[in-house]
């Protein structure tokens, strides 16, 4: 029995009194008097003892509360979102997934089919939720500037975005059956039915047999000597380095979910998983692949902190209807931020925070023409991506030639329109990109434009219009 130390002073106090009045207490009877009054002094006792321990107790519990208040939480960030998708909150409330909502450790997170979304967390981490997929959040922390995640992917397929400046960073994804890990990569993570798969695109990533009986342990960190020693180092033989362009495949064995106490024999059990077929080939991507990883871009940091604290005053309770009217306002203006993915500066002033319009200047032409870029290279990967998923793309056909606009649409379905710079207008059909140029099938041929000369892009744009 653990005895707190309020407790302790009670106990002892009593002890001390017995043994000191114990003559009186055995006369009680024939002295009421006596013992009303060495009653009266238990009580002022034991109420002085109280209310020293309330004093400690109070201390203790003042100096928690202000640790606590000024401990941030780490969280993510849904930056981008597309259908329906929902998070499952550690206090068992739930929400849908818009852009915005912010994730803590133990939440969980599904999208719906043709559902997918964006969280981001820090400046170096995001990832990208495919439709039916389940994950939860295991590990969130920022120990020492130093970040630490852990995903556990249920069922579907994330895309990730890693790139630690510091290695000693963890960023994890566990599926049922293979843990990966990495500090700087673009890689794929799947999980069915059928098995796991880790995928990478750039970067390294080391993977490896997921067992549950080493208590999600990294199998290095496991003496030879310990109790699952043995299972640990055939999980360590077992260790794959993915680099660029090459994947690993593992198919589901439900005997490696085996807890530790239910295996009988750790020798068979580590011979079981030596000979577990788990090893490296070389992988290739797909045109939709890429852009999916094309599209994916980090949001402005400063903005989603902004973004945070801003709902969290307004969930304080505060009562003043000006300040609330004002904190709403900024919130829906980073709210249309964030929604319509614009990525170029931004300040604060006392009516509340409003989009930084660049202008151009000879300083600051360089700046326009990179964040252009950016915002046309993102867009036409969106957009050819949402083509991809309603198969809605053909490719480029180099050796074909139209006459007119309409023919264009006619064989791919579809006709955009881009606006230039020097009043310039150009008409067909979007089918990729090359690091900054667009390729453009026209009426007049293939041409080649670059992104910097972009200053307006409408999709479908035949729908809206016609010849």
């Amino acid at each position: 029995m653990i005895l707190t130390l309020e407790k302790y002073f009670v106990l002892l106090s009593q002890s001390i009194l017995k043994k000191k009045y114990s003559n009186v207490f055995s006369n009680s009877i024939k002295s009421p008097l006596k013992c009303k009054s060495i009653q009266g002094i238990i009580l002022i006792l034991f109420s002085f003892t109280l209310s020293n321990c309330d004093k400690f107790n109070q201390q203790i519990s003042e100096a928690e509360p202000k640790d606590k208040k000024n401990q941030v939480i780490p969280y993510m960030t849904i930056v981008r979102s597309s259908g329906n998708s929902l998070i499952k909150h550690g206090d068992s409330t739930q929400e849908k997934g818009v852009i915005g909502s912010f994730l803590v450790e133990g939440d969980r997170v599904s999208t719906e089919k043709n559902s997918w979304i964006d969280i981001q967390y820090n400046s170096e981490t995001l990832l990208r939720v495919f439709p039916l997929s389940s994950l939860e959040i295991k590990t969130l922390k920022t120990i020492d500037k130093k970040s630490i995640i852990s995903i556990e992917l249920f069922e579907g397929t994330l895309y990730n975005k890693v790139f630690y400046a510091n290695d000693s960073n963890k960023f994890l994804i566990k599926t049922p059956n293979v843990s990966s890990s990495s500090t700087g990569a673009e890689f794929i993570s799947s999980h069915s039915p059928k098995g796991s798969y880790i995928k990478v695109k750039f970067g390294k990533v080391v993977a490896f047999p997921r067992i549950f009986s080493l208590d999600d342990k990294d199998p290095m960190d496991i003496k030879p000597e310990e109790k699952n020693g043995k299972i640990a180092t055939s999980v360590s033989e077992k260790m794959l380095l993915l680099e660029n362009l090459t994947e690993a495949i593992l198919q589901l064995n439900p005997l490696l979910q085996k807890p530790l106490e239910s295996i009988e024999n750790i020798d068979a059990f580590a011979k079981l998983i030596s000979e577990i077929y788990f090893a490296s080939k070389k992988a290739s991507f797909s045109d939709s692949e890429i852009l999916e990883f094309n599209g994916m871009s980090l949001t402005d940091n400063k903005l989603i902190d902004d973004f945070y604290n801003i709902s969290k005053e307004l969930q304080s309770g505060i009562k003043d209807s000006k300040k609330i009217e004002e904190l709403e306002g900024n919130r829906s203006s980073l709210e249309n931020l964030l929604s319509k993915n614009n990525y170029t500066d931004y300040k604060s002033n006392t009516s509340g925070l409003e989009e930084f319009e660049i202008k151009i200047t000879s300083k600051n032409i360089t700046t326009t023409r990179n964040n252009r870029k950016k915002w046309v290279t993102r867009s036409i990967s969106r957009k050819l991506s949402y083509y991809k998923r309603k198969g809605k793309y053909k490719r480029l056909a180099t050796k074909r030639k139209f006459k007119t606009p309409r023919e264009v649409y006619e064989y791919y379905e579809r006709l955009d329109k881009l606006t230039l710079t020097e009043n310039r207008v150009e008409v067909g059909t979007i089918i990729t990109q090359d690091s900054s140029l667009i390729i453009l099938h026209t009426s007049e041929g293939i041409k080649r434009i670059s992104a910097e000369e972009v200053l307006e892009i409408k999709f479908d744009y035949l729908r809206q219009n016609s010849y």
